[in-house]
């Protein structure tokens, strides 16, 4: 099967199992007849279908003998993989706060390998996303961020 067919397929098959776990979010009483905490991940998920939908639709080009990922990928997913999985456990312990300034750090750190991005800016922008998205939800739409179990 060709690499755009599998990764389609998975892609659809993510997108489908999301959409199911997501319908299984509870709609808390405060939210109700508003966009409720799973609209979100609901929409995310029918959009991650959509994608493989068209992934799989696609023909392929040209087959070439290029892996399809290079160690150095490889490598940049793993550390992409372990931030999240670090970003959750911050969320839980330390709350929205503290870990999001890092979080976003580390990716941006992560995904701009290889250009000259001063460390500086990156730790800037971290801050003023977490800051921005802090407004936009917990003040402007009354939102309940993470606080951790620790603060």
């Amino acid at each position: 099967m060709a690499k755009n067919k599998i990764t389609g397929l998975t892609l659809l098959t993510f997108g489908l199992l999301f959409f199911l776990l997501s319908t299984q979010i509870p709609n808390p009483i405060a939210f109700q007849g508003d966009a409720s905490p799973k609209l979100f991940p609901m929409f995310s998920s029918l959009g991650l279908s959509v994608c493989g939908i068209g992934i799989a639709l696609q023909k392929d080009k040209h087959i070439s003998d290029r892996p399809f990922m290079s160690r150095p990928e490889w490598i940049r997913l793993i550390k992409i993989l372990v931030a999240l999985i670090a970003y959750v456990a911050g969320l839980y312990f330390v709350g929205y706060i503290v870990s999001t300034p890092f979080a976003l750090f580390i990716f941006m750190k992560v995904l701009s390998t290889g250009k000259k991005v001063p460390t500086i800016r990156l730790a800037a922008i971290a801050v003023l996303m977490t800051v921005l998205l802090y407004l936009a939800f917990a003040k402007a739409m009354s939102t309940v961020l993470p606080g951790g179990i620790l603060f």
